[in-house]
């Protein structure tokens, strides 16, 4: 088997070592540290875990340090991390896996997947290239933001992507970012001075000044990163520098000539989704729903990213099938629209995003008719959201498949969670109705008429209590209801026989909401069997 070195520097690491290398150290041959300066206990931590450590003289020049770190290693491959890298379980097996399948050549360098949590909570990724071959002339170049990828493509070193995640937790707190950005922006003047057209020090110019709230120079030095040198170099710079600036238009209100950058952008260099996203994410913006569908449905989800410029991927991606869905709806494609609405709820499974999703997936399915559709994801809403209206949409869903044995205790849990909820005690009176549980029902309906709920749900309340009266033969009760019922409606009705009373409910039920409609049907039916002597059965 193939032997691999990581290889790290430090200084005031202490508290991060360990947990940097709790799961990778038994992956690893050999674990080399390099110090750059340390005043703290790094040095003896690293020891303890089994590093070698040697020394190095802080010159502001990171591939330096790097450079000085691989010399040492002795392995076939190399790995690098940062002490505030984190491997899981998960992912170390993934690398002792392709550790077995290093090829003897080493000609292969592979890409890991860098996920950076910010603090507002997002996750962007980038992919860069950390583990490569041991081979003379492969080395780290630029003292900061420093890369390996130039010696590799010298050497002609082919590149793969793996599925390896590492978590970069060193821009988690507002304070580090701004620190690491001051300490940055030394070091890149200094490079700006040697080389003022250098369109890679200007991009993390921009980067940096970003950061550090210094907008006009943010958008004066990503102008100069947007050069021909850059595309050539590599386009994903290019791309990222481009679609920052139009998003800096965009906030400035210049809405023409950030479609007009995108436009050309797009002519350029046809290829990137990610181009026609951030015009289709205009054209959905400006509600050119048309025109921003027919760009979604060019695009390749699977391809909407920077890949070495650091993106939030998942949000991306939800954001296209959310809005992909959205436009679907808008122009009347519901059924394309809900696939696309559980393709992003497939996404967000776990995600804070996972509520608003469900919600939405779910109001979609409801307004077209499908609640027994969207039980399962009733389900899931409820478990994330236990309220009072999600418990009775899952009631609701359970009684749209006739399955009042599941209805009636999500009801009940939604009267649990809020006994003042009566469109749940209402739902549940149905369920027992259906039931045949009449008196459960009347309990449940009495509650409703006798407190301060709506007038619509009272007259719901006694539509269903008249059903009851009629089933159960009680017609002065019956009679009763009525009465509220003509008052509610102010209508003014003389009533002598039960078929004038059974013609009353169900001619004016086009006066009544299609839930009440139907009641009002079923209590007309009611009293015609009534009147003809079938056997009353509900």
């Amino acid at each position: 088997m193939t032997s691999i070195s990581l290889c790290m520097i430090v200084k005031n690491e202490e508290k991060n070592l360990p947990e940097c290398l709790e799961n990778i150290k038994d992956v690893v041959d050999e674990t080399i540290v390099v110090d750059t300066g340390s005043s703290d206990n790094t040095i003896e931590v690293a020891k303890r875990v089994g590093a070698r450590v040697y020394h190095f003289k802080w010159c502001d020049d990171f591939s330096a340090a790097r450079n000085e770190s691989i010399r040492h290693a002795t392995g076939d491959y190399i790995i690098y991390l940062d002490a505030d890298d984190r491997i899981d379980k998960e992912n170390a097996e993934k690398l002792l896996r392709l550790k077995r399948d290093l090829p003897e050549a080493k000609d292969m360098a592979y890409s890991l997947k860098i996920v950076l949590p910010s603090p507002k909570g997002l996750s962007n990724s980038a992919y860069q290239f950390r583990l490569f071959p041991n081979l003379p002339g492969i080395q780290f170049e630029r003292p900061i933001h420093e890369q390996i990828t130039p010696s590799l493509k010298r050497k002609e070193i082919k590149g793969i992507f793996s599925d390896i995640s590492i978590q970069h937790m060193g821009y988690r707190e507002p304070w580090l970012l701004r620190a690491k950005a001051e300490r940055n922006l030394r070091i890149l003047q200094r490079e700006l001075a040697k080389d003022p057209e250098d369109w890679f020090v200007h991009y993390f110019l921009a980067q940096t000044y970003e950061v550090l709230g210094e907008n006009l120079l943010q958008e004066e030095h990503l102008k100069k990163t947007i050069v021909d040198e850059c595309k050539k170099a590599d386009e994903n710079w290019y791309v990222g520098a481009s679609l920052k600036y139009s998003q800096i238009l965009l906030k400035r209100g210049e809405i023409e000539r950030a479609k007009r950058l995108l436009l050309g952008l797009e002519e350029e260099l046809p290829k990137w989704d990610i181009i026609k996203f951030s015009l289709a994410e205009m054209d959905f913006k400006t509600r050119d729903y048309s025109g921003a569908l027919n760009r979604y449905i060019a695009i390749r989800p699977e391809r909407l990213t920077l890949v070495t410029i650091p993106l939030d991927e998942e949000d991306t991606r939800c954001r296209y099938y959310l809005h992909l869905a959205e436009c679907y709806k808008r122009l009347g494609y519901h059924g394309l629209a809900k696939g696309a609405y559980i393709d992003a709820y497939e996404l967000v499974k776990g995600q804070p995003s996972e509520k608003e999703v469900l919600t939405t997936l779910i109001g979609l399915l409801i307004k077209e008719g499908r609640l027994g559709e969207a039980l399962p994801y009733i389900e899931e809403l409820s478990r994330l959201d236990p309220t009072a209206r999600s418990y009775t949409l899952l009631g609701l869903a359970h009684m749209d498949k006739e399955d009042w044995d599941q209805a009636a205790p999500a009801l009940e849990a939604a009267l649990s969670l809020d006994p003042h909820y009566h469109p749940a005690r209402l739902w549940l009176a149905e369920v027992n109705i259906r039931l045949q549980r009449f008196k459960e029902a009347q309990e449940m309906l009495g509650i409703i008429t006798a407190n301060g709920a709506l007038p619509n749900n009272k007259l719901t309340a006694h539509l269903m209590l008249a059903f009851i009266h009629a089933s159960e033969l009680k017609l002065d009760e019956l009679i009763v209801d009525t009465d509220f019922i003509l008052k509610h409606l102010d209508i003014s009705v003389s009533v002598n026989s039960l078929e004038g009373l059974s013609n009353f409910y169900i001619d004016h039920a086009r006066y009544l909401t299609k839930y009440d409609a139907y009641w009002a049907r079923m209590i007309g039916k009611k009293i015609q069997m009534i009147g003809s002597g079938i056997p009353n059965e509900c």
